[in-house]
């Protein structure tokens, strides 16, 4: 291979991996809710709305980074 398409294979290849590292912590993250608001259902209706809140923030900001590689991606 060339130096250019290893380097671009490289970059093709970092991508994806921030793309992976993205949903997967998005993943353990929304577990982790799913659990505490299991724990708060019926309890609290403040701490729902917050764990609920903070869930939908989270899951936004990971698709705007998910956005942001496939982006990245077409570029290259």
């Amino acid at each position: 291979m060339t130096d250019l398409t290893t380097t671009l294979h490289s970059m093709v290849q970092h991508e994806s991996e921030q793309m992976h590292r993205r949903l997967s912590w998005l993943g353990s993250f929304q577990g982790f809710l799913f659990a505490a608001l299991g724990f708060a259902w019926g309890k609290n209706t403040s701490l729902i709305l917050l764990i609920s809140s903070v869930g939908l923030a989270v899951s936004l900001l990971v698709l705007w980074g998910t956005v942001g590689v496939s982006l990245a991606l077409l570029r290259i």
